[in-house]
């Protein structure tokens, strides 16, 4: 923020000097802030009170059920995620067994699992004909489903910001509706031109619904 953009106000007044340049550094700026019921020590202990910063959460067992089944269920498709990106980008063997807190097992093995037992026996093992054609096309299935779960990603966080614009608009629609589209920029002009034609598209396909509903209805004398 630019020193300019600094708006004074009654209150107490203090001063920061700092390097020269743009951002959040200024070269020598003063500013105001309303706060009437702090006195200058405390503002000073406030203003100079440093953050704890990044904390480490203790690794303990969850103690609610419900929040550890959803914990698991959440580590285990990161694991899995975990486990084909190192199948995609260093072709390799690997193997995860795990049971979820119910007791019910999983498992994740590629190429197979009796290639990974059996690699794990023996490192130094040549795969045969056949167990070299399963791990080909189990690595090229792996590559599919990753780039289809990436596509499907970049779908759902698309479909997230939409959603979102599309409640922020419905809200704007009872207050100063046409106020604030005076206010949107291209990219958010682009995605309100959207939402009304989805509008009138549900529009037009109700008024057909109560259409065909109203002539379906009506007594027929002939």
């Amino acid at each position: 923020m630019r020193c300019s953009n600094l708006i004074p106000c009654t209150g107490f007044q203090f001063s920061m000097l700092g390097e020269g340049g743009t951002g959040n550094k200024c070269s020598n700026y003063t500013a105001f802030l309303f706060a009437p019921s702090l006195t200058e020590k405390d503002w000073i202990s406030m203003v100079s009170k440093k953050t704890k910063g990044r904390q480490k959460i203790a690794i303990k067992k969850i103690e609610n059920k419900d929040d550890r089944f959803a914990t698991f269920s959440k580590r285990r498709t990161g694991l899995y995620k975990k486990a084909s990106n190192l199948v995609s980008q260093c072709d390799a063997d690997i193997g995860i067994v795990l049971s979820s807190p119910a007791g019910k097992p999983f498992s994740f093995f590629h190429p197979t699992i009796d290639v990974v037992i059996a690699r794990f026996q023996n490192p130094d093992m040549q795969l045969s004909e056949i167990n070299r054609l399963v791990a080909a096309y189990a690595r090229n299935k792996v590559n599919y489903l990753n780039s289809r779960l990436e596509e499907f990603d970049t779908r759902e966080d698309a479909a997230t910001v939409q959603t979102r614009f599309y409640d922020q608009m419905s809200k704007t629609r009872q207050s100063d509706w046409w106020e604030s589209i005076e206010q949107l920029n291209a990219c958010e002009m682009i995605m309100f031109e959207a939402w009304l034609d989805n509008a009138m598209f549900n529009l037009n396909n109700h008024l057909n619904q109560l259409e065909i509903g109203a002539s379906s209805s009506s007594p027929n004398y002939f």
